[in-house]
């Protein structure tokens, strides 16, 4: 993709000017009744709501012929693009998390039956079986994964030890409670990640090979995903980086679901090796300091205060981008264009990031002085 999605120009079918038409349509007034209406004449409030009315209809095909292009259709109109290619939408999905049970020694075994739930410490969220589980006998533990009873990212980030309260006890169950952080649930797929996985689909068209092949089908594992990065480290070794949207990990079941999507059965090359991996995270720290000019002193304080937020934005925004190099003068610039800033200055140095890194900056202090400099 040369050109992201969100980055086109936004097209006009035709173009929205309320003055002109208004103008236009007070000639046409005078051409037609030889009297050109005033400001207080009865009449041009009924012109003025005709242009009015007319500059509506104008936005409104403007947004209904956007809808016919992918980098620009909402909800239902994207999926009716989404057909054309035979890629749907991705539905939302639960949180999920390993409990480890613990069994009486002299069980005899037993089921564990699907819709066996575990409460959170919260006292509402809700993890559940999604099967039955058979324990043989004299099995003393064993680790099941539950899943959250809601959809979406609400259950996710339970640290481990925090579900641990059986709805209902079984008396051959001893304790259970999750060994691994809450992870997984996901919103439906949004609107910006779906046209650009119906950008990458008609490379799906064929088994995956090509890079965009591969991301197309590692995208369409799980909805939590943001961004994949496809490397060949070497001939028919695949390596595909997943990045999640919350930030997280992405869990040894995301990755396996993202393996399975990519299998030689139906999808990769038979004699390609795929392994899917996290990305990792590059960890930079460094300060920022900002001169005010003498004459904006007054405003220093919202200046510092708006310069972390334009700054946290930016670096917010550097962690969802895989390879992503860290260049000095991007953070800088957050700053450099706020009025009351003379110049901006960070200790941070160019790093070029491997394509299966992120970086993550943190600006730990932004310090100001203030210059014997006038802003004009």
């Amino acid at each position: 993709m040369k050109t992201p999605l969100g980055q086109l120009p936004e097209p006009k079918l035709i173009d929205s000017d309320y003055q002109t038409t208004l103008s236009r349509v007070r000639n046409n007034y005078q051409s037609a009744t030889k009297h050109y209406p005033s400001t207080n004449d009865p009449e041009t409030f009924q012109l003025e709501q005709l242009a009015y009315e007319r500059e509506m209809l104008v936005d409104e095909i403007n947004f209904e012929g956007k809808q016919n292009l992918l980098a620009f259709a909402k909800d239902v109109r994207l999926e009716r693009l989404g057909d054309l290619v035979d890629c749907e939408r991705l539905k939302p999905t639960s949180a999920n998390a390993e409990f480890l049970f613990t069994f009486l020694a002299d069980h005899r075994g037993f089921d564990i039956h699907k819709g066996f739930v575990m409460l959170a410490q919260d006292g509402k969220t809700i993890f559940q079986t999604k099967e039955m589980h058979t324990i043989a006998r004299g099995v003393s533990t064993q680790t099941l994964v539950l899943y959250a009873q809601e959809v979406g990212p609400g259950a996710n980030g339970f640290a481990a030890g925090e579900i641990s309260q059986i709805s209902k006890p079984m008396a051959e169950i001893v304790s259970a409670v999750n060994t691994t952080i809450s992870v997984g649930g996901s919103d439906k797929e949004s609107d910006e990640s779906y046209a650009e996985r119906i950008y990458l689909a008609p490379s799906g068209f064929s088994s995956a090979g090509p890079y965009d092949a591969y991301e197309y089908f590692a995208r369409s594992a799980h909805p939590g995903i943001a961004r994949v990065k496809v490397l060949s480290p070497e001939p028919n070794h695949i390596d595909i980086y997943v990045r999640m949207k919350d930030d997280s990990l992405p869990s040894q079941a995301i990755l396996n679901d993202v393996e399975a999507y990519c299998s030689a059965q139906k999808r990769r090359p038979i004699g390609d090796r795929v392994k899917a991996k996290a990305a990792q995270p590059y960890h930079m720290d460094t300060t920022l300091h900002i001169s005010i000019y003498a004459n904006m002193q007054s405003m220093a304080t919202s200046t510092v205060t708006a310069v972390r937020t334009k700054v946290n934005a930016l670096t917010a925004r550097w962690t969802m981008q895989l390879g992503r190099d860290v260049v000095p003068q991007d953070l800088t610039s957050e700053a450099q264009v706020m009025q009351a800033v003379y110049l901006a200055t960070t200790p941070l140095e160019f790093k070029a990031i491997a394509p299966h890194q992120y970086p993550v900056i943190t600006v730990s202090d932004i310090t100001y002085d203030i210059v014997d400099e006038q802003v004009e």
